[in-house]
């Protein structure tokens, strides 16, 4: 193991040690017994086992303390294992793009992998361990048992075989139970979140749709269950008819080396010697193919596990990319650019082209659907084009190396978190590769009107968020987006394209028009792109893009779209119209 190997050989080294004691204990025992008949039979109060029974109670004494070294060492090995699968996992699924865990069959694979945590990699190299221990048991003890008599040897051999044929036959059922329903495993993964969270259950409750989110689980469970009761009796069936053949195997040896004793082929210690060779060698092999069967059904689950971590990023920076080095707003051209999801025929992009002048502020507005929020996942090479190019400063996007543009780019999509961090850090999060700037916090905390509620905080910009933590608050809707919305302008500070996506949605009217006024300001000879559905917000930028369709229908500023009667002016009089009708009522 590359992450402790030092702590895997001392491992591996305790379990051959202990698994071989008891052979030695069985030898001495034998003897003890041996040396005590022949004092009570020939030669009467002339022998003297001390000796033996010392030497006995050394091995007995040494075993007990390799066991408690193989804990120890067992324990400190799986925290260390632990730790650096767990650092590993978190690390991989951040380096893979947003298109591959966007992907449904992706998240299939997520859910098989990680359905029972990473567990099933450490289980795999316990067994590992375990086989290492039961084959130098096997080959010690079959030495032994095979110079006395092949007979019992395969004897023993064949009756371990049933355990293995049930181990197999029920771990590969096991783990298809669980592999062949990912879909419906990740709708219940998704109630129980919904169900374990403060928001879900809140929501749950004012949608009186608890019970029903109870009744779909309870539902998925119990076709689980009846499916694993059903594998776990065959299982239970098989075991005990294993069981008996093993034991009949067992029973019949021993039938054998009484049989040698009673015509004087073998001394009794000899006998109680090889009644312990064969029980571990019965024991030994039972416990080989055993955990050879497990290990083949922690394999399969290890398997996908390996899978995710050999899952590589869908959209991936060419051989010797282009790195930026941006020192002012670039110039952001689409030309012919269509796109649409893997498994899909529909264009969601269709043939679109457009320019982004250095320093220009520019609004993408239309229908739900019309392709907007795609448009700015291909902007941040999320996706590659299906077709079409998209230019940075004439460089085509592909050829950019993906770290060295982001760097420029500060985004706030629909969907978004607040870190849950004093409020100082959950702002300066926005550009963490940087030292902390509590200046550059509240200035940006003052653009998205944040320090307006901030400053009365208990503990101010120390705050702690979340109502789970001690003195810990929880921000409204409406102030947690302009906290995000502040982190976004903190990592603006170094970059020169601010995408906002319905940045204000949450956000009443009039603060609304404040932060707009702010973000004009913030980006004054940086590139602005906004998406949103409030056209008022809209009238100052310098050029509007209207989709429909994943087309583009229109392109101007307020004034020269109002002028052509077409799409925006029936969408800016339309939300007009509500406004003055609402303000009526």
């Amino acid at each position: 193991m590359k992450y402790a190997p030092w702590l895997t050989s001392i491992m591996a080294g305790t379990f051959v040690i202990s698994y071989s004691l008891p052979l030695l204990q069985s030898k001495i025992l034998g003897s003890i017994i041996d040396k005590l008949i022949e004092a009570l039979t020939k030669n009467p109060g002339t022998s003297s086992v001390t000796f033996l029974v010392i030497l006995y109670a050394s091995v007995w004494i040494g075993s007990k303390l390799v066991s408690e070294i193989r804990l120890f060492v067992d324990k400190k090995w799986s925290l260390e294992i632990e730790q650096n699968l767990e650092i590993s996992v978190m690390k991989k699924r951040a380096e893979l793009d947003l298109a591959t865990h966007e992907d449904p069959k992706f998240q299939d694979l997520m859910q098989n992998a990680f359905s029972r945590g990473i567990w099933p990699i450490y289980q795999l190299v316990d067994y590992q361990f375990r086989n290492t221990g039961n084959i130098v048991l096997i080959i010690l003890s079959s030495v032994i048992a095979s110079t006395i008599s092949w007979k019992l040897y395969l004897v023993a051999l064949i009756s371990a075989i049933p355990t293995f044929y049930v181990q197999l036959k029920y771990g590969n059922e096991t783990w298809t139970i669980w592999a062949e329903n990912s879909p419906r495993k990740r709708v219940y993964e998704h109630i129980r979140m919904h169900l374990r969270s403060r928001t879900g259950i809140q929501q749950g409750k004012l949608l009186q749709a608890t019970q029903r989110l109870l009744n779909q689980a309870t539902k998925i469970l119990s076709d689980f269950k009846l499916e694993q009761e059903k594998v776990d009796l065959k299982r239970m069936l098989l075991s005990m008819a294993a069981g008996v053949i093993s034991a009949g195997g067992f029973g019949y040896a021993m039938y054998l080396l009484v049989q040698d004793v009673s015509l004087g082929k073998i001394t009794p210690g000899t006998l109680v010697f090889l009644v312990g060779v064969l029980s571990q060698l019965v024991s030994s092999i039972s416990g080989l193919l055993e955990s050879m069967a497990q290990q083949y059904e922690k394999n399969l689950y290890a398997s996908d596990i390996f899978k995710f971590f050999d899952t590589e990023s869908r959209v991936k920076d060419v051989e010797n990319p282009t790195v930026l080095k941006l020192e002012k707003a670039p110039t952001i051209e689409f030309r012919n650019v269509s796109f649409k999801y893997d498994g899909r025929d529909d264009l969601i992009l269709d043939n679109v082209s457009f320019t982004i002048e250095s320093g220009e502020h520019v609004a993408l507005v239309g229908q739900n659907g019309a392709g907007k929020s795609t448009l700015i996942k291909l902007m941040m090479r999320i996706y590659n084009p299906t077709s079409g190019d998209i230019l940075i400063n004439g460089i085509n996007l592909k050829d950019i190396q993906g770290e060295s543009w982001i760097r420029y780019v500060s985004v706030l999509l629909q969907k978004y978190i607040v870190h849950e961090f004093k409020v100082r850090d959950a702002i300066s999060i926005g550009r963490s590769e940087v030292p902390h700037s509590d200046e550059l916090a509240e200035s940006s905390a003052i653009l998205s009107g944040a320090h307006d509620f901030v400053k009365d905080y208990k503990h101010g910009y120390s705050q702690q968020l979340g109502k789970e933590f001690e003195e810990g608050i929880e921000p409204s809707q409406g102030q947690e987006q302009k906290i995000a919305l502040a982190r976004t302008l903190y990592r603006l500070d170094m970059g020169y394209l601010l995408i906002l996506d319905e940045p204000t949605a949450a956000i009443d009217p009039l603060a609304e028009t404040e932060i707009f006024e702010s973000m004009e300001k913030a980006t004054v000879g940086k590139n602005l792109v906004l998406i949103t559905h409030r056209f008022n917000t809209v009238k100052d930028v310098d050029k509007i893009i209207v989709l429909e369709h994943g087309k583009i229908v229109e392109i101007g500023d307020h004034d020269s779209l109002m002028k052509k009667n077409g799409h925006y002016k029936e969408m800016f009089e339309s939300q007009a119209k509500g406004f003055i009708e609402g303000s009526r009522v």
